[in-house]
């Protein structure tokens, strides 16, 4: 834990940092001499024929539909498989997983809602991310609306805006959380609370405020509402000042007593981080933001708690087994920032260190003549289907590929997505074309997607309605350090989901060692429908008109109704807890 003092001492350090990073960037971005098979010789169309066939694998194996009868341990493996998917179709111009992605969603939340149990802050995020990566994808408004609100969620419970920071008070908590005297010079306006129904909990982590600003930065550059601006730089900020040390993102920081986790290391703390950074300094346009992109890059790619000397990431001594797919939301968050600055030496950078662990994966952690991988890259490779291994290796073959160009004679090849019809050895199609996002949007249909996109449209329609009644936001506090000046324009706040029955979820060893104990008053614990009026008294406080107006189902077309009754209607009981 961090002492006042230290933390003074790691704020100056932070100044000197930041101060010199512009003069250093261009020699941190040299790739290690000890990095090894930093080249590969197979074309773009080899490459994503092993991403198809992993993804196809994993779904053959794992029936994301059955919920947690499907064997997998939390909600964070059904966001990423859905994010997998997606993202798999962004790289390549295709819709193979559109339907896939689209009805398994839809089934998930219409059983379970976000949150699981115990129920954390990240769960929803999680969710926004996945749907704001498949609307970028298809380009369906019904997915943008529903990530709308999902941030949402966690944005009214649990983030700590600039007034609850200089009142220590709200953001879902019924504690006061005003850091200790001498803690801290700066604001702590930006973070996000982990727990969500755990009111007296002040733990702030990175694996709920790092995605948050990751889809905060996503969001407003979508839709250029301010709500999401401020959010992202706030929160930004938090993790430069709380949580950034100058080599790698620590794990948590309790406001109320000035603690932080600096034991934890681990390359997850680091994925939405390097993703968010990435989105947030292409959009601002900040050149500073992007010389300490490319610092951290530089590095949390050489950090040697997860680096094995030759490049590859390694932690199967530090993590438990059912984490180790986070790596491969590390190599998603890397990829992003590798689109965000084309041609440039971070791009190159990132580019290197992607094939490294490609070459590692397909040499040593595929089982030969199968599409089973391993949990850890460097091997040895497993005969038997592994969640984590195969998870993780999708998000790396992904990557693999869409840093690859395709060759002259042949485009990308669309796949079917089925286990049965797939190679587990790279291939060609022989019935290959090519998609723009525009053949993508267009290829999306029949009636559950016609229905989606109804109902997205009066969502949509609502949200603009409610937008007009918008307030200004209410304090013109300042952003600190790098982000650009908040401007003080109108907000807009995304009505949330009707939560239904939750996923239970196995807690980590980190959760596990580290949560806190419930209050035992009842009290202090409301039932899920009291968060959410909560929830909602909240968001009146900002717009007092938006909650003022709700759906009519007789308004609404049939085919509308009955997917607005599926999805806010009755559910059943939750599934079973699963151990590790």
């Amino acid at each position: 834990m961090l002492s006042c003092f230290s933390r003074r001492l790691g704020t100056l350090r932070r100044i000197v940092f930041f101060s010199f990073a512009s003069s250093v960037a261009a020699q941190n971005l040299a790739v290690p001499l000890n990095w090894v098979n930093t080249t590969s010789n197979l074309t773009r169309e080899s490459r994503e024929g092993l991403a198809n066939g992993a993804a196809a694998t994993f779904l053959s194996e794992v029936n994301v539909n059955a919920g947690a009868s499907a064997g997998l341990p939390s909600i964070r493996y059904f966001t990423s498989t859905y994010a997998v998917l997606s993202l798999q179709d962004y790289y390549s111009g295709n819709s193979t997983w559109s339907t896939t992605v689209f009805n398994g969603m839809q089934n998930y939340y219409q059983q379970y809602g976000l949150y699981g149990v115990p129920a954390l802050n990240n769960d929803p995020v999680y969710w926004g991310l996945a749907f704001f990566y498949a609307y970028r994808t298809y380009r369906q408004q019904f997915f943008l609306d529903l990530a709308m609100m999902a941030h949402n969620l966690t944005y009214t419970g649990a983030f700590i805006t600039s007034s609850a920071a200089a009142s220590g008070t709200g953001a879902g908590r019924n504690v006061s959380f005003s850091p200790p005297s001498g803690c801290t010079n700066t604001t702590i306006a930006g973070g996000v609370f982990f727990h969500q129904d755990v009111l007296n909990d002040t733990t702030v982590n990175a694996e709920t405020i790092t995605p948050f600003m990751a889809l905060s930065a996503y969001l407003f550059e979508q839709t250029n509402e301010q709500l999401y601006s401020d959010a992202a730089e706030l929160s930004l900020n938090f993790v430069i000042n709380h949580l950034w040390n100058g080599v790698y993102v620590q794990d948590s920081f309790v406001v109320a007593s000035c603690q932080t986790d600096n034991t934890t290391m681990d390359t997850f703390n680091q994925a939405f981080f390097v993703e968010g950074l990435s989105v947030w300094a292409n959009v601002t346009k900040n050149s500073a933001l992007t010389t300490l992109l490319e610092s951290v890059i530089s590095n949390v790619t050489t950090f040697k708690t997860w680096s094995l000397p030759d490049g590859v990431i390694d932690e199967s001594k530090t993590r438990a087994s059912n984490d180790l797919d986070t790596k491969g939301v590390f190599v998603r968050g890397l990829t992003e920032a590798r689109m965000r600055n084309p041609g440039t030496d971070l791009a190159k950078y990132i580019d290197t260190y992607t094939t490294v662990q490609f070459n590692s994966v397909i040499n040593n952690a595929l089982a030969t003549g199968t599409n089973f991988y391993a949990a850890s890259w460097s091997g040895p490779a497993v005969s038997s289907f592994n969640a984590a291994g195969s998870l993780a290796a999708v998000d790396v073959l992904n990557a693999a590929f869409s840093i690859a160009t395709p060759s002259a004679s042949s485009a990308s090849p669309e796949g079917s997505g089925d286990p049965s019809t797939t190679s587990p050895a790279p291939s060609k199609s022989g019935s290959s074309k090519s998609s723009n996002a525009g053949v993508i949007a267009g290829s999306v249909v029949g009636g559950v997607v016609a229905v989606a996109a109804i109902v997205g449209g009066v969502l949509f329609l609502r949200r603009r309605r409610h937008r007009r009644h918008a307030h200004a936001v209410e304090d013109g506090t300042t952003v600190d350090d790098y982000a650009a000046q908040i401007r003080e324009t109108d907000t807009v706040t995304a009505e949330p989901f009707m939560l239904q029955t939750p996923f239970i979820q196995s807690p980590t060893k980190g959760q596990r060692l580290n949560a806190p104990q419930a209050p035992s008053s009842s009290s202090t614990l409301p039932q899920t429908a009291t968060t959410l009026e909560s929830s909602r008294a909240s968001t009146s406080a900002h717009d007092p008109d938006a909650m003022s107006e709700p759906v009519d189902n007789g308004d609404l077309p049939n085919l509308v109704r009955r997917l607005y009754s599926m999805l806010h209607g009755p559910q059943g009981e939750p599934p079973p807890q699963y151990e590790n």
